[in-house]
């Protein structure tokens, strides 16, 4: 099959709530077979494929990892581009302009998702990181034309890298340890945050962020040892 069906069958079943053996019995299975399936230790036929995507309503897309979005009929929203556009080249300023929308909506979602008093310090540490990679992109741009000038920047080009590697660096440090903090607070009474729920909060802007994501995770696969 792939990488991808393990993780996500067993990942649709710890949101529904239940368990290996309930799933496994209303699939028609056994539950060493279901948990083989989940581990990735053995693949399933066509059928079951079929069985098990109508099962968890979702596409088989989906669970074979070729989409972001979990239903059929459910694109991304006007302005967004696609997850592996055909053609990696400019077409006039539409690619720009659709990388620019996909990037303003993920990044909105975020916010969005951390405007509660709780996340107060992980906000400020996002716009921080944020920041830098922002700044690290620009400086590129800049030095692709050997006309400008270098002192347009405080820091000099022969540390600007380093430095703004350090600096990112301490700040998934602060990241980290920021989200962990929140984590381990004894008074949290939320829910597992959930796609459906990611789907209805945001409408508009999550399908943004389920393509970066699906888009990052592609690019992350295909520099990993096979």
């Amino acid at each position: 099959m792939n990488n991808d069906f393990p993780r996500l069958i067993s990942l649709l079943r710890k949101e529904r709530g239940i368990s290996q053996k309930d799933a496994a019995k209303s699939l028609g299975i056994s539950q060493a077979l279901l948990s083989h399936y989940e581990k990735g230790i053995r693949e399933c036929g066509l059928d079951f494929l079929v069985k098990i995507s109508s099962f968890y309503n979702v596409s088989t897309d989906y669970l074979l990892g070729r989409t972001a979005e979990r239903r059929p009929g459910e694109e991304p929203q006007s302005g967004q581009p696609d997850e592996t556009p055909k053609e990696n080249v400019f077409r006039g300023s539409i690619f720009p302009s659709l990388g620019k929308a996909l990037t303003v909506s993920a990044a909105s979602v975020l916010f969005d998702l951390t405007r509660d008093a709780r996340y107060k310090e992980l906000s400020a540490e996002f716009q921080k990181y944020l920041a830098l990679v922002i700044y690290r992109l620009f400086r590129y741009y800049y030095q692709s034309n050997s006309q400008n000038q270098p002192a347009f920047f405080g820091v000099d080009d022969l540390a600007f890298e380093q430095a703004a590697s350090a600096a990112q660096t301490l700040c998934e440090l602060q990241l980290k340890k920021t989200a962990a903090a929140i984590a381990a607070q004894r008074d949290d009474t939320r829910e597992p945050f959930t796609y459906d729920q990611l789907k209805q909060s945001f409408p508009k802007d999550a399908p943004a962020l389920l393509n970066m994501i699906k888009n990052a995770e592609n690019d992350i696969k295909s520099k990993l040892p096979k």
